[in-house]
């Protein structure tokens, strides 16, 4: 029992017990137990038919319907089948899953009931996850169908699923079981009524009737302007030129009369003869127009006599006229029958219509263009000094004229200009330029970087100093480069001109410009030719060319190693693959080791010289305990001196040979004396195997003293070629050389 001192003990709660004596605290029942009492020295499992998902429970659920429980101690329950079902609980057993009825499905796993079929849907077996959808040409007209019926004659089924047949249609029939389309009336024919199941059913077109299409429901009459004299036709005929059809479902044309024309097929009227035109006979396809120079108001007319001439001061100039034209204003005419009328001269006007003279322009007005109704007042820059004028003058150079219909043009004021003739107003001279005396035709411009406060300025005078042309002179600018940097603190005070200092151009705004003027654009005291972060003051590093500089980048190298982590490993934090193994030090389990990257039983031994990579364990097979000891003197020899090799070509000394046989005073290097303990005599070859795909060596690969080519692949294997060309390989395992196997 838990403290001390304690006279007496405390009994275990339902959902805990304890089997043991002398014990502190209770167990919790676990899932698929449970403890229903107190004091308990055990937990009871459920029972099948029942399960418990929990710890500390004091009972176990009973299966829902739709499930089982097959096994005592069940955590969980097992859901019936799609297809199968059970409506019962506490279910102890598979067999408690019913199949599905014919005529019924169950769709989903754990299902507590069936679903019989829907009408248009039936099923024929047990056991089924769907319904059958009805075919075409087929229905189910009640729901739990196990078969589908066929649609009988004058009915049909164009799609599955159907619960009761479609009517044949008006214009169709059907004349078999199971149709699952209906047939259509032949044209020339109709069926005006539905569930027709013969081709008897369908009907002729009645003269002055057509039918034109397939599977028509009835027949067409012939329109105003056709016929048709035959049965069962798809079209009708148009009445010819010079006839008419009054009336719809005619059998028949009539022909137009005296007065009136038809130039048209199928027509159901004729034309009178329109105004300006006669027709003088029957069945006549055109009328005929009155000749120029004569009308008629009437329609209908029927000779060429009802055509008139026209009255004097009228014109016709086109055939088939209804009526006489009056001249127009601009033009006059004193005869009759005439086609046309006389337009008036330039610098002559007429006023109304129906004149028989020209009247002459009035002084101070003008006219360029016969056929006129007034003469044009002079514009504004001209003038005109006489009558019957045809054209206006233009006033000269340095005069202008504001007003319409004037005589002369006024000079120009000091301080504006006439540069051109015929000028309504006198310009003032622009800002920037000046003009000094009247009538005058140019302005002259201020010097250069000199401005004007106003227009219409009079003297040079005027004429003031801005540097940066932002219309401020320099005087009263407290920007004198206009810059957007105050002339104070600007260190181009005046450097170039025509920009703005922002972000995107003075990344520290000291007032030079990124692209031209400064080549610190972050002022971190790094220039930008060595800064790879060029506008980030505190960055001017980037290992990694992430984007992220040396200063905040955790990872320099990208390698998934933090820089703390390479500290503490004694890792490169700028090299991302410190062994040069072709995987990074992020994913390395041995980061300084060429020749092992994983150790999947994490035992500190690599799987690449672990007989037994996936027992903590084990690492080498059960051999004698020499071979083992000279198998890891041999593998620590190669190791450290190929890791040294690594550790001084990454410090920069590359032309150093990982292999060479001496030195620059003729003693034997240490990397020579490694592949001199495991060689081989060079007789030793290996046999030929009919095919084999033996190992080549790669272009790195080192020449030991015997003259024998040796590399380590990218697995671990260590291999050597001998002058005859054969392959060996080190058996980590037995310590010895032999052929490739």
């Amino acid at each position: 029992m838990p403290g001390t001192a304690s006279t007496s003990q405390i009994a275990c709660d339902p959902g805990f017990y304890q089997p043991s004596s002398n014990q502190t605290l209770c167990l919790l029942a676990t899932p698929g137990n449970h403890v229903p009492s107190n004091a308990s020295s055990s937990q009871t499992p459920c029972q099948p038919g029942s399960f418990q998902p929990s710890f500390a429970a004091t009972d176990c659920i009973d299966a829902d319907p739709g499930h089982y429980v097959e096994q005592a101690g069940s955590t969980t329950q097992t859901p019936c089948l799609a297809g199968t079902y059970n409506p019962a609980g506490a279910a102890n057993s598979s067999q408690s899953c019913l199949d599905a009825d014919p005529g019924h499905a169950v769709p989903a796993n754990a299902s507590s009931y069936q679903i019989p079929c829907t009408p248009g849907f039936y099923q024929s077996m047990s056991g089924q996850v769907s319904c059958t959808p009805a075919p075409p040409g087929y229905f189910v007209g009640s729901g739990g169908a196990i078969f589908a019926s066929p649609c009988p004659p004058g009915y049909w089924a164009n799609q599955v699923g159907l619960s009761e047949c479609l009517e044949a249609s008006p214009g169709y029939y059907t004349d078999s079981n199971a149709s699952s389309t209906q047939i259509p009336c032949s044209l020339g024919t109709y069926n005006p009524v539905s569930r027709a199941n013969s081709s008897a059913a369908c009907l002729e077109a009645d003269p002055g009737n057509y039918s034109a299409i397939l599977g028509a429901s009835y027949q067409n009459l012939c329109s105003p302007g056709e016929y048709q004299p035959y049965a069962g036709q798809v079209s009708c005929l148009q009445a010819d030129p010079g006839h008419f059809v009054e009336l719809s479902g005619e059998d028949g044309q009539q022909e137009c009369q005296a007065g009136e024309y038809q130039p048209s097929m199928g027509q159901q009227n004729c034309i009178n003869a329109d105004p300006g035109f006669y027709v003088d006979s029957e069945m006549s396809t055109s009328q005929n127009p009155c000749p120029v120079g004569t009308y008629n108001p009437d329609e209908s007319a029927t000779s060429q006599s009802d055509c008139l001439e026209s009255d004097e001061g009228h014109y016709v100039s086109s055939p088939g006229s209804s009526g006489q034209t009056p001249c127009s204003p601009g033009s006059y005419q004193n005869q009759t029958r005439q086609i046309s009328c006389i337009s008036s001269e330039p610098g002559h006007y007429v006023l109304s219509e129906g004149s028989n003279e020209q009247n002459p322009c009035l002084s101070g007005t003008y006219q360029p263009s016969p056929g006129q109704t007034t003469c044009l007042d002079t514009n504004p820059g001209f003038f005109t000094s006489s009558e019957a004028s045809v054209s206006q003058e233009e006033c000269l150079q340095g005069t202008y004229q504001p007003s319409s219909g004037q005589s002369t043009c006024i000079d120009a004021d000091p301080g504006f200009f006439v540069s051109e003739k015929g000028q309504a107003q006198q310009a003032p001279a622009p800002f920037d330029q000046f003009v000094t005396s009247a009538r005058s035709i140019a302005t002259e411009s201020c010097p250069e970087d000199m401005i004007t406060l106003q227009e219409s300025s009079t003297s040079v005078d005027d004429c003031l100093l801005d540097s940066d042309g932002d219309r401020l002179h320099d005087e009263v600018d407290l920007d004198d480069d206009g810059d957007g940097i105050n002339d104070i603190v600007d260190g181009c005070t005046l450097g170039l001109v025509g920009w703005t200092s922002t972000v995107d151009t003075d990344n520290d705004s000291d007032g030079c410009k990124d692209s031209e003027e400064d080549d610190d654009d972050d002022n971190d005291g790094f220039p930008d030719l060595l800064d790879a972060l060029p506008l980030d003051s505190t960055e001017w590093n980037d290992n990694d060319l992430d984007g992220v500089g040396d200063n905040s980048d955790s990872d320099d190298d990208n390698d998934g190693s933090s820089d703390m982590e390479e500290d503490a490993r004694n890792t490169s934090a700028t090299d991302p693959d410190s062994d040069d193994d072709g995987f990074m030090d992020g994913v390395d389990d041995f980061p300084l080791n060429p020749f092992e990257w994983l150790d999947s039983d994490l035992d500190g031994v690599g799987d690449n010289g672990d007989a037994f990579p996936n027992d903590p364990d084990r690492q080498v097979a059960e051999e004698s305990t020499t071979m083992l000891i000279l198998v890891a003197l041999i593998s620590v020899v190669v190791i450290g001196s190929l890791g040294g090799l690594l550790f001084v070509r990454r410090r920069g000394e590359k032309e150093q040979s990982l292999f060479s046989q001496s030195n620059d005073s003729g003693e034997v290097t240490n990397e020579s004396k490694i592949y001199s303990n495991v060689s081989v005599p060079s007789s030793t070859s290996l046999p030929s195997d009919g095919g084999r795909t033996e190992p080549k060596p790669p272009s790195d690969a080192k020449m030991n003293e015997n003259g024998q080519l040796v590399w380590v692949d990218n697995t671990g294997n260590v291999y050597c070629q001998n002058p005859d060309g054969s392959i060996l390989s080190f058996n980590q395992s037995t310590g010895s050389w032999g052929p490739v196997n």
